[in-house]
């Protein structure tokens, strides 16, 4: 556990186990350094900090709670299970390049407010990007640059509000889909969002779409027959 500890590794094999940052506490993975952890609890009792500017980070599952942040700014994130974002109280990820993957990507549970800011890199969720999952969750993810990529973006599971923001980048899906009674909003001002298959309820009832005044996202059907089903707002 890095309890208020500070730890960098830039180059060689770290075999972590499982990896536990509070206290104000950080890691920073730096250079051609690998580690592999089956977990990771970034804000695990409170406050804890994860950096990825470059190198190569593996593991089962990793959870941001409890004010964690994780930073990526190069290099690659590779997990097998899940990604939590805000799994615990609060949880924030700031993403300006390198690579993000996992089969599951989910902001905000269990109450708990979660939050990406991505600029630019890839985030690719192989299976789902669920954006508030949790009951009374509050959820945003704010796409400015870079390459986010899921075969289904779920909006809304159960929180209390979830946004999907776009104002820059590219999202690339098959589907669109609210789950639950939570709110699902898409605000889109700016970047691209292509089909990568076809669907009549692309976007379904239930979203609100609100379009930013003066600025556009390029919606490209990628020769896909796709259908939007809610109103889009301006």
């Amino acid at each position: 556990m890095l309890n208020g500890n500070n730890f960098a590794w830039s180059s060689g094999t770290l075999d972590y186990g499982v990896m536990s940052i509070s206290g104000n506490g950080y890691f920073t993975l730096g250079g051609t350094g690998y580690v592999s952890a089956s977990r990771y609890y970034i804000g695990d009792l409170s406050i804890g900090s994860f950096y990825l500017t470059n190198g190569v980070a593996t593991g089962g599952t990793m959870e941001i709670g409890r004010g964690g942040t994780t930073y990526v700014s190069g290099g690659l994130m590779q997990l097998s299970n899940y990604l939590a974002i805000g799994s615990a109280t609060s949880g924030t990820m700031i993403m300006s390049s390198g690579t993000v993957r996992a089969p599951y990507i989910t902001l905000g549970a269990y109450l708990a407010r979660g939050i990406v800011a991505q600029s630019g890199g890839l985030v690719e969720a192989t299976t789902t990007l669920t954006i508030g999952r949790g009951s009374g969750a509050v959820t945003s993810y704010g796409l400015s640059g870079g390459q986010l990529t899921a075969p289904t973006v779920e909006v809304g599971g159960g929180g209390t509000y979830a946004e999907m923001f776009m104002n820059g980048g590219t999202l690339s899906t098959a589907q669109f889909t609210k789950g639950g009674a939570g709110g699902a909003i898409l605000t889109i001002g700016g970047g691209r969002i292509i089909a990568t298959g076809s669907n009549a309820s692309f976007i379904p009832t239930g979203f609100t779409i609100q379009a930013i005044e003066g600025a556009s996202t390029v919606f490209d059907t990628n020769g896909k027959t796709v259908g939007i089903q809610s109103s889009i707002i301006r």
